[in-house]
């Protein structure tokens, strides 16, 4: 996560999903038909996927939870991911996903 955080300053990914976004077709009954539990994480301000597509989104999918974090734009940063790393846990954790770890501050990865 803190790899994805500290990003290299590349932000053609943006316009590669602006793209994909406006490419797309309707993906309602594809939401309808996930039937997994979801946590669906959906920053506020967020100026590509307005908020009330997460809204939308939770209505769609059944077994969703939804998670709309103060603040948080379309890129993660620290802050945000604090707010809501509890509830990512405890969705791994309650769904038997034993395999998560949770790495220390001081954790850096292999380059």
């Amino acid at each position: 996560m803190r790899s994805y955080i500290k990003r290299c300053g590349d932000d053609s990914g943006f316009l590669r999903q602006m793209a994909a976004i406006i490419g797309s077709k309707n993906r309602k009954q594809l939401l309808k038909s996930i039937d997994s539990p979801t946590l669906i994480i959906h920053g506020d301000i967020d100026p590509l996927i307005k908020v009330r597509n997460a809204y939308s989104s939770h209505k769609l999918i059944k077994s969703s939870e939804l998670v709309i974090v103060d603040g948080m734009g379309h890129l993660l940063d620290e802050s945000s991911y604090q707010q809501f790393q509890s509830s990512l846990i405890s969705s791994f954790e309650y769904h038997h996903l034993t395999q998560v770890q949770v790495l220390p501050q001081s954790y850096q990865p292999h380059s």
